[in-house]
């Protein structure tokens, strides 16, 4: 964990997986800015681009499958995809590592995953549209 030293101008939102859930809040504006869904690979480079942008005066926050202590308990979860995502926030954290771009790992909340699109909309003020991991990852960020 790498955190910044003052309020940063940017607060990123990760989800990870095989398709990355992406969000930006500007704190001085009050308000999400941008919610898509990359590849893992094009997002790390839309962060990178982002932390040379605002001259690393961000902060990322990854949601950490490792730290989740529900729906980890059965083997029908890990065939599913998890051990996948976990690996996704490692990968994250040694990206994040290398790049000195600060960051920190969140442990997910069930009550703020998967919401559908129009509890999101309303909760949020969002009017474009978004898919589950583009929301995910705006729960990471939002009110920050």
């Amino acid at each position: 964990m790498l955190l910044p030293k003052k309020k940063p101008s940017a607060v990123i939102g990760i989800d990870t997986g095989v398709k990355t859930g992406f969000a930006k809040w500007i704190p001085a504006e009050n308000k999400l800015t941008v919610i898509m869904t990359y590849s893992i690979d094009w997002a790390m480079l839309v962060v990178k681009d982002n932390a040379l942008f605002y001259d690393f005066d961000i902060l990322v926050r990854v949601e950490d499958a490792r730290q989740a202590n529900y729906g980890r308990q059965n083997d029908a979860h890990r065939a599913r995809g998890a051990g996948s995502v976990m690996r996704d926030a490692k990968i994250w954290q040694d990206f994040l590592t290398r790049e000195k771009i600060p960051f920190e790992m969140v442990r997910p909340r069930k009550q703020f995953t998967k919401w559908p699109a129009d509890v999101f909309n309303r909760f949020t003020g969002w009017k474009g549209r978004t898919t589950s991991h583009g929301r995910d990852a705006a729960m990471l960020v939002y009110g920050y």
